[in-house]
């Protein structure tokens, strides 16, 4: 599957930002949290200016719980409320739920 460059950081802005209002985050919040700049966040990254280094979009998935494919609009995000659970529990979760279904 090809998508456009453009579409693609686009859809992450949106996705980012979405992510970021279900915590209860503000832009400012979340910044400190993956320390970045509050306008790295702002005019970057939700505005779909610019899209994060891979690090970034790696802390970024394990912050809320999502694949680095869901945030760039390439998977659908998992159906399973993986909140409170460490990154490596939720991976964990994952990985059973892929097991059992490839068991069918």
């Amino acid at each position: 599957m090809c998508l456009g460059g453009e579409t693609m950081i686009t859809n992450l802005g949106l996705r980012i930002k979405e992510l970021r209002t279900q915590k209860g985050l503000s832009q400012k919040q979340l910044a400190t949290i993956l320390d970045l700049k509050t306008s790295t966040i702002v005019s970057a990254y939700e505005m779909g200016d610019r899209a994060p280094s891979l690090k970034t979009l790696i802390r970024m998935a394990n912050f809320f719980n999502v694949s680095t494919d869901y945030l760039l609009g390439v998977a659908p995000q998992t159906p399973v409320n993986l909140e409170g659970l460490t990154p490596s529990d939720a991976e964990l979760v994952i990985a059973l739920i892929n097991s059992l279904k490839s068991r069918r």
